[in-house]
C-alpha cells in the first residue's frame, strides 16, 4: 500500500472533495452500544415478526435529535493502493450546514470547507486557492444520490427526512430487523430549488434492541452501471437523549471507483449557538472551473 503523508497533499479539489466525502451520506453513518451494547447475542426465533409501520416509526423515533453539534474526528480515506489520513473540527446546523476543518498534519489547518443545502465553498491555506461550487458537484463525483439531505442522514446515522414507509417491506436478518425499499423518493437540491427524485433501491438494518441503524445500502442504476452507498456504524455514544455513531466505515462504489472512509468522532457537544467562520482571502484564485 502506498501510504501518502498527510504534509505532502496539494490538490486543493482533492481535499474539498475528501471533506465532502467524510461527511457523507454522512455517507455517517450502525450500532454496538459499547457498554449498553446490543451484541449480547440476540437468536433469531427471538425476534418477533413485525409490521413495516411498526419498524419504521420505532426507528424515526430513537434517531438522533439535535439542532447543534460541534465534534473533532480522525479518519482514513483509501482509494486504490493509496491512504490518506487526516484529523478534523466539524460543526453542524440542522438542515442548513455542515463546516469542516481539515489538519493532515502538525495541528495546522489546511483546508476549511463549509457545506450548505445549495452549496459547496473552501480554501486550501497551502495553495491559497478556493472552490465554490453547487452542492450538487458533490453527487457528480460521489455518488448520484448524494443530496444535503442524504449527508445530514448520514453524518447522524438517521433515516432521510422524507416520512414515507410505503415502498419498504419488513423481515429479519441475521438477529436484525431490516427495511428494504424499492424506488424510494429522496430530495435533492438542485441551484436552490428542491427536487424530489427516486433510488433504485436502499437496504437498512436495524438494532432490534435499540432501533438504531446499523447498516444502510443505497443503490443506483445511471448511465455508467450501478453506484453503491454503504455505511456502517458501531460504538455508539450518548449524546442527549439518542445514541450517536462514534466510528463510521463509508463505502463509495462505481464502474471505476472504489472508495473507503473510516471516521472516529470524539468531543461531542450541543453548544446553544455556533458560529461557522469563512471567507475567502482576495489574493485566493479558484481551483477548478466550476459547474454552473
Amino acid at each position: 500500500m502506498n501510504r501518502i503523508a498527510s504534509g505532502t497533499l496539494q490538490s486543493t479539489e482533492f481535499y474539498l472533495l475528501t471533506a465532502g466525502k467524510i461527511f457523507l451520506l454522512s455517507v455517517v453513518s450502525l450500532v454496538l452500544l459499547g457498554a449498553c451494547s446490543s451484541s449480547r447475542g440476540i437468536a433469531k426465533s427471538t425476534l418477533a415478526e413485525t409490521s413495516v409501520e411498526h419498524l419504521f416509526g420505532l426507528m424515526k423515533a430513537n434517531q438522533v435529535s439535535c439542532t447543534t453539534l460541534t465534534a473533532s474526528f480522525s479518519s482514513e480515506y483509501r482509494t486504490g493502493k493509496t491512504t490518506y489520513t487526516f484529523n478534523g473540527q466539524m460543526r453542524f446546523l440542522k438542515d442548513s450546514m455542515v463546516w469542516i476543518s481539515l489538519s493532515p498534519g502538525l495541528g495546522i489547518e489546511a483546508v476549511r470547507a463549509i457545506i450548505s443545502s445549495d452549496s459547496l465553498k473552501g480554501i486550501n491555506r497551502l495553495q491559497n486557492t478556493y472552490i465554490a461550487a453547487p452542492v450538487g458537484y458533490l453527487a457528480e463525483v460521489l455518488h448520484p444520490a448524494l443530496s444535503f439531505d442524504l449527508l445530514q442522514a448520514m453524518l447522524l446515522g438517521n433515516d432521510l427526512s422524507l416520512p414515507e414507509h410505503g415502498c419498504f417491506s419488513a423481515s429479519i436478518d441475521k438477529k436484525q430487523y431490516k427495511l428494504t425499499a424499492t424506488n424510494r423518493r429522496i430530495k435533492k437540491m438542485t441551484k436552490g430549488d428542491t427536487e424530489i427524485t427516486t433510488i433504485s433501491s436502499q437496504q437498512i438494518w436495524l438494532d432490534p434492541e435499540t432501533h438504531r441503524i446499523k447498516r444502510v445500502v443505497i443503490r443506483d442504476k445511471k448511465d455508467k452501471g450501478e453506484v453503491v452507498a454503504e455505511a456502517s456504524y458501531s460504538n455508539f455514544t450518548l449524546l442527549g437523549q439518542s445514541w450517536f455513531p462514534v466510528q463510521q466505515k463509508l463505502l463509495f462504489e462505481g464502474k471505476n471507483t472504489k472508495i473507503r472512509i473510516w471516521i472516529t468522532f470524539s468531543r461531542l457537544d450541543q453548544p446553544a449557538s455556533l458560529s461557522f467562520p469563512f471567507s475567502i482571502p482576495a489574493n485566493y484564485s479558484p481551483a477548478l472551473k466550476l459547474m454552473q
